[in-house]
Order: C-alpha cells, then structure tokens, then sequence
C-alpha cells in the first residue's frame, strides 16, 4: 500500500466520483514509486463496489486522462 500515491492522487488528479475511487484503489496497490500496481480487474471490482464493465471502462477513461 502507497499512501504516498494516494495522496498525490488527492492532490493532483483530475478525475472525479468513480474512477477517482478506481485510481485510488490502484494507487493501493502501488509500491511508493509506482511499480507493482497489478490488482485484477475482479480485484478492483470488489473493492470499489463498481461492476467489472464498468472497471474496465472506467480504466480507458483514467488512461486517456
């Protein structure tokens, strides 16, 4: 777990509701220099409470941002 990801995700992100969540799920994952971030989408589906549809659709959006 990065709280140091997290906190730039508070502080920098342009993405709001939903997929600000998913990133900072993401940002969970994440060693504190940003490697490691792997989790399934199964994972993070289950831990946002977001369907998996809308995790994977959620992710192009954050990777076009």
């Amino acid at each position: 777990m990065s709280i140091k990801l997290m906190t730039q995700v508070w502080e920098h992100s342009q993405a709001g509701g939903s997929a600000r969540l998913l990133l900072l799920c993401i940002a969970d994952h994440a060693n504190d220099n940003g490697t490691g971030a792997w989790p399934s989408i199964a994972t993070l589906a289950r831990k946002t409470r977001i369907s998996e549809r809308n995790v994977t659709r959620l992710c192009r959006e954050l990777e076009k941002l």
